[in-house]
């Protein structure tokens, strides 16, 4: 068995290796459950997986769930469990499923089947997605007994359709908000004010989440371009390819977008308020941290992680809770 807490409330069994930790911070290996290394195929400089693992391990980062799907994971993580290179435990989806790669339920069948020989760890399912191409593919991945994760059916799909056929993850927090398809910022502060209700039905059910907070984070925190240009300045991205940088110097994502720097406040407050409303209604265990790293412009791999473990604890969630 395994305990953490406080020395009086522990059961230390003989012949334990004892570490006096006074003065000192002890952590267990971080996992993030959203990251995508497939960036690192589309750079022209060499960066490889042994230089994204190290920034990982750096961070305390030890395992991870590629959410991209793409073939070269198998070869890595043959690499990894070889020791050829040292990086975390890995783990990963299929490739996207969405209406663009299966049209009709027998195309999904098709694709959900192949992907399990294939030997994917768990299904991702992306967007659009319609509802008789949802259905089939969560049907036979149950069928297989292949976990699905990522995003909630949608557009114009109710969220207990996703919820009822028992996705495994909800890839975002955001996806509270997308779930219900605003088409214009009235119809998205007015998704603002439902997200409550939804996350009761989410905390009803036995869908893990990952906030992937700091995304909307890094989109609000950078929304000036003072304030972008700021964070194109910072050292962590030294220990990345300098195109990587380049690619982003004339894309703000925040300006690119049109929506308010007000706006995405409110966006963010509503994620963080979701794992707020996790915790009010005891369903924190049911929290995973995930920072879609390696995705969104200015989320740095490995780094990210430490930025969303503060929006965790900023709403609310103890320590220990976070860990």
């Amino acid at each position: 068995s395994v305990q953490i807490g406080k020395a009086k409330n522990v059961s230390i069994p003989a012949g334990a290796r004892v570490i006096d930790g006074r003065k000192r911070y002890r952590l267990p290996g971080l996992a993030d459950m959203h990251v995508h290394l497939d960036f690192l195929e589309s750079l022209p400089e060499e960066m490889s997986e042994q230089d994204a693992y190290t920034l990982l391990l750096a961070n305390g980062i030890t395992t991870v769930l590629d959410m991209s799907g793409f073939e070269r994971l198998f070869r890595w993580r043959d690499r990894l469990e070889r020791g050829n290179v040292t990086g975390p435990r890995l783990y990963f989806t299929s490739p996207k499923l969405r209406d663009t790669v299966a049209s009709d339920p027998s195309e999904a069948e098709a694709k959900v089947r192949e992907w399990a020989a294939r030997g994917y760890d768990r299904l991702k399912v992306h967007t659009p997605i319609s509802e008789p191409v949802f259905r089939r593919a969560m049907a036979v991945a149950r069928e297989l007994e292949m976990p699905v994760v990522g995003h909630a059916a949608r557009p114009n799909v109710d969220l207990s359709v996703t919820l009822d056929e028992g996705l495994s993850m909800l890839a975002h927090a955001e996806e509270l908000l997308w779930v219900q398809s605003p088409e214009s910022v009235e119809e998205l502060e007015a998704a603002i004010d439902r997200v409550p209700e939804l996350v009761a039905r989410l905390a009803a059910s036995d869908t893990w989440l990952t906030g992937t907070l700091v995304v909307e984070d890094v989109f609000t925190r950078t929304a000036g371009d003072e304030t972008f240009a700021e964070q194109l300045s910072s050292p962590e991205l030294a220990y990345f390819p300098p195109s990587l940088r380049a690619s982003w110097e004339t894309d703000n994502p925040v300006r690119s977008d049109g929506a308010s720097v007000s706006l995405h406040q409110r966006v963010l407050d509503s994620h963080v308020a979701t794992v707020s409303e996790m915790k009010r209604l005891a369903a924190q265990d049911r929290l995973l941290v995930g920072t879609d790293g390696g995705g969104p412009a200015l989320v740095l791999l490995g780094f990210a992680i430490h930025d969303e473990l503060r929006l965790m604890a900023e709403a609310g969630l103890t320590p220990i809770e976070v860990i």
